[in-house]
């Protein structure tokens, strides 16, 4: 271990030119068996002071006890270590209206072991993860970030489930419960470039307390490389509670920064999906909203196109509870629909959202889609981008949608909803089958290039101003 210590600090302050290795300072957790888990109390280091920013934190297999990384806890440390034989966890009470909002290391974070979380949102949006990562940061097979089952409580959150039984709504709609009268969805939330909301939470029967948590949230700026082979999930609950017909709870939020590469292992899964639905019928719930701006145009480019990708980056809607649950194309009425996946290029951050929009469901459902625009959100936040629906993704249109492209991949289907889609132009499978000719298209006017649509009184309006984008010039 002083070996991959001395390599941090060697990462730390190389091209420093002020501060030799030798003052690089060690600070282990020390937390004795029912000891204050506040990582604030001096006598839980051992230096019997909190780390201070000049310090790495270590936390050892011979100390793995979990920490809470409370508001009077330092906000900026010089590195952080978790050890493979550290299976504890470190929940930080950071937020977005708290004096904690951020957690900032100044160096490497090396996570070989344990896991990273925030506490319960509960009522209301009061906590996330957020971390600003001044140098690499690498997440082994044992460790994960997590904020699995920490929005939203049951039935609380803004897509919270309508009815005992249905699912709840993020970046996709949750379910109803099947053969429910009332068929109708709580509409999506928050924003597709910025996800930084909780999931909602599930809805159970009458009378009963009990139901799954929503995701919560996680925000990662790294300036160097972001090598992932563990987990960073933001998964709603997905348990069955009390024999219940509970509605499943909705993804939460990821949104990633990376400045260096991205590098995800065989085993690496980012995910924000919606939970399950258990017991008479009960809907899934909506998956979540992922925001990825990685450091070069073949990473945006390789998420729709390569399954090394799209196989490790989810925020698929949650399973409904029916006879046929593992079969996807029978049990697509309680099926929660997919959220959003947003991967952009740093460099193309002069021209904010001009990156590639992907939507998947699985599952092709019919009573719940991918809304866009979202409800809440900048309605015309997506107008540069290329948003692609696909393995069996469903849009559906809540309002006039702008974007740049508009493709169809493996089954994906769009809904004009009576509204308007514009677009620089509209493709499927591949690029040779388009609509790029201006104009304005209906149900009538159409037919073998935009099968995918269902118009529903809607239209296509093609405008070539959509393309190409031109990003302005530097004033430097």
């Amino acid at each position: 271990m002083k070996s991959c210590i001395r390599f941090l600090s060697v990462l730390l302050y190389a091209g420093a030119g002020t501060a030799a290795l030798a003052d690089v300072q060690t600070n282990r957790w020390v937390r004795p068996a029912g000891g204050d888990p506040r990582a604030s109390v001096a006598s839980n280091w051992s230096l019997r002071h909190v780390p201070t920013a000049e310090e790495v934190v270590l936390f050892t297999a011979r100390s793995a006890r979990s920490a809470i990384w409370d508001a009077a806890a330092p906000h900026m440390v010089a590195g952080w270590v978790q050890e493979s034989g550290y299976v504890a966890i470190v929940t930080f009470e950071s937020g977005p209206n708290e004096s904690f909002r951020t957690m900032t290391i100044d160096g490497d974070m090396e996570l070989f072991g344990g896991a990273l979380t925030h506490p319960v949102n509960g009522d209301s949006e009061k906590y996330w993860l957020s971390l600003d990562i001044r140098g690499n940061c690498h997440i082994g097979e044992s460790a994960r970030i997590s904020a699995s089952g920490k929005g939203y409580s049951p039935g609380k959150g803004p897509g919270a489930g309508l009815m005992p039984g249905g699912g709840a709504s993020h970046g996709g709609q949750g379910a109803p419960k099947t053969q429910s009268v009332d068929v109708n969805r709580q509409t999506v939330y928050g924003s597709v470039l910025h996800p930084h909301e909780s999931g909602s939470g599930g809805t159970a029967r009458e009378g009963s307390p009990h139901g799954p948590n929503g995701g919560g949230v996680i925000l990662m700026k790294v300036a160097g490389d972001l090598s992932v082979d563990g987990l960073i999930r933001a998964d709603a609950d997905s348990r069955d509670i009390d024999d219940a017909n509970c509605g499943g709870a909705s993804g939460g939020s990821i949104e990633l920064q990376v400045h260096g590469r991205l590098k995800l292992g065989d085993k690496a899964r980012i995910a924000a999906n919606g939970g399950d639905g258990f017991h008479d019928g009960a809907g899934g719930g909506g998956g979540g909203r992922i925001a990825i701006y990685a450091p070069s145009k073949e990473d945006v480019q390789n998420y729709a196109s390569n399954s090394f990708y799209r196989d490790r980056i989810f925020a698929s809607g949650g399973t409904g509870d029916t006879k046929f649950r593992k079969d996807p194309g029978k049990n697509r009425h309680v099926h929660g629909a997919g959220g959003t996946v947003y991967v952009q290029g740093i460099e193309q951050t002069v021209v904010p959202g001009s990156g590639r929009c992907v939507l998947t469901s699985w599952s092709h459902p019919s009573l719940a889609a991918t809304c866009l625009p979202s409800n809440t959100g900048n309605l015309l936040e997506l107008q540069d981008a290329e948003v692609i629906v696909s393995r069996n993704g469903y849009l559906s249109l809540g309002a006039p949608l702008q974007v740049r492209a508009l493709g169809f991949l493996e089954n994906g289907a769009a809904d004009l909803n009576m509204t308007a889609l514009i677009a620089g132009n509209v493709w499927m499978k591949t690029r040779d089958n388009k609509l790029d000719a201006m104009g304005i298209y209906r149900d009538s006017s159409v037919s073998a290039p935009l099968s995918p649509i269902f118009f529903n009184s809607g239209s296509v309006e093609i405008r070539p101003y959509f393309t190409p984008i031109v990003a302005p010039e530097s004033t430097n």
